[in-house]
């Protein structure tokens, strides 16, 4: 499977390589709306912003343990696929008024600028991506350093970051028009330097978290994938 075969994105030139500045720009605070009375922040899209602390954070997880024992993983991941396809429709819109076009059509490095801006300037983490795999595997890689969740839960002996698994396997779903998933392969958590997600169609994630769960390394897991 080619990489262009899951995510289609063309190579326009309409906006040119779009800067760091022009990005930052989308999501500044001097453009977001607060209502004090009802305790409430807005984007220019009309998102709704919440800001959390790391206890909060730390609180959730142990509320979701608690409540649903192992199945708290699954909770967040749903909770970042739903969050995953808001940021999406949130985004388009703003590329749409600031850039003239959409993010279907916007250029590969612009796209991944994109999110990676978003990413780091809204707290989650610094994002990298890495298509090395994509052409022969059909994956495609995403690096997370100082993630917000791993950060917080750094308790935990576990993968932790299913919210951002959820947020970039629904985000790239809708960007393609194909159903993909993600899994998060290597975490902070577990003595790895950052945490990896694989993006690809849901079977491969289903065989992908198999591997994973019978302790095959990433090295292993990219020869199995070859």
């Amino acid at each position: 499977m080619q990489y262009r075969e899951y995510f289609t994105v063309s190579a326009s030139k309409k906006t040119g390589l779009i800067t760091h500045d022009r990005l930052a720009a989308l999501y500044t605070e001097s453009s977001y709306q607060f209502d004090l009375y009802e305790g409430t922040a807005v984007d220019s899209s009309n998102t709704r912003i919440i800001y959390l602390s790391t206890d909060i954070i730390r609180g959730i997880q142990a509320a979701l343990s608690f409540e649903a024992g192992a199945a708290w993983t699954l909770v967040l991941k749903r909770s970042g696929t739903l969050w995953g396809k808001r940021i999406f429709k949130a985004l388009n819109k703003q590329v749409l008024a600031e850039f003239g076009e959409k993010m279907p059509m916007m250029s590969v490095p612009n796209l991944f600028a994109l999110l990676s801006e978003y990413f780091g300037l809204h707290g989650w983490g610094r994002l990298r991506f890495d298509t090395s795999i994509a052409n022969t595997s059909g994956v495609l890689v995403v690096e997370l350093h100082n993630g917000m969740i791993s950060d917080s839960l750094d308790s935990l002996k576990e993968r932790a970051d299913y919210i951002v698994a959820g947020m970039l396997g629904a985000f790239f779903s809708e960007l393609s028009g194909v159903e993909l998933d993600c899994i998060e392969v290597t975490t902070p958590l577990l003595g790895a330097e950052s945490s990896r997600f694989y993006i690809t169609d849901t079977d491969r994630i289903a065989s992908l978290s198999t591997l994973i769960e019978e302790g095959m390394s990433e090295d292993e897991i990219r020869q199995r994938l070859a």
